[in-house]
């Protein structure tokens, strides 16, 4: 069986996280070429500096560009798109019908997947328009680089703002905790390596463990102890500022969209 041809428009943040990802596991099934204007010496792939010297059609084009950038090259690429290509889209805020409009015969898919994607652990949302079916292809390409979780495109900015960004949480949480650590005398690069540890020692823990997040954070929490006086300070805020934070974000995607 041929491989499938893909095609990665942008090779940035994420685009180059989950092109890593994907040189990472071998994706056997799958070709890659990737269009970006400063060419990457990290992957041994076929680069474009544009999409004029691109052969052929692609079975999938990802595109990985800022949504503020889209605008302006869509058009450049309705050369090397057929009508059986699968387009997916991992800018943020762009509906499913801004595609439609230019491209109204194929299939289109959002995509959101986070940085984690670079170490095969990230986590991707993906939604296609009302009607259609799950897309198998996209579906296993994303699954090669972490878990995908299909879901309706009116939940799409709310759950980017937490999946896609979420690891910037948690990377602030260990640079608070990190700089607790520095404030106990200790040298900064063995704060930052203490930090990062008990964040990925816990997070490790809960992924392999049958217990619930709550069970676990429980199961640390003596009564009247050192962790409840912590977590006394901690929980009466944290969800407001959570749930702000989020809505707050989940606008600013939508706004990306306009």
């Amino acid at each position: 069986m041929s491989k499938h041809r893909v095609l990665v428009i942008g090779c940035g943040a994420m685009g180059g996280s989950l092109v890593r990802g994907w040189v990472n596991t071998g994706a056997q099934d799958f070709d890659f070429e990737i269009v970006t204007p400063t060419p990457r010496t990290d992957f041994h792939l076929l680069q474009h500096q544009s999409v004029s010297t691109y052969k052929g059609h692609p079975d999938i084009i990802i595109f990985a560009v800022k949504p503020q950038i889209l605008d302006k090259i869509i058009k450049d690429y309705m050369p090397v798109i057929s009508p059986d290509t699968t387009i997916v889209s991992v800018a943020a805020g762009k509906t499913i019908d801004f595609f439609t409009k230019h491209f109204p015969k194929n299939k289109i898919v959002r995509a959101m997947p986070n940085l984690p994607v670079s170490v095969n652990q990230g986590v991707t949302l993906l939604t296609m328009s009302e009607n259609t079916a799950r897309h198998s292809v996209v579906e296993t390409l994303f699954s090669q680089v972490g878990s995908c979780f299909w879901v309706a495109e009116k939940s799409f900015d709310s759950l980017t703002a937490l999946t896609g960004s979420g690891p910037a949480y948690i990377y602030l949480l260990t640079e608070i905790l990190g700089k607790i650590i520095t404030m106990q005398d200790i040298d900064e690069s063995d704060s930052t390596d203490m930090a990062k540890a008990l964040v990925s020692g816990s997070a490790e823990l809960m992924r392999h463990s049958i217990k619930s997040p709550e069970e676990l954070r429980k199961a640390v929490t003596s009564p009247k102890g050192v962790t409840a006086a912590a977590l006394n300070v901690l929980m009466p805020d944290m969800q407001k500022l959570f749930d702000k934070a989020i809505s707050d974000a989940a606008k600013r995607s939508k706004e990306l969209s306009k």
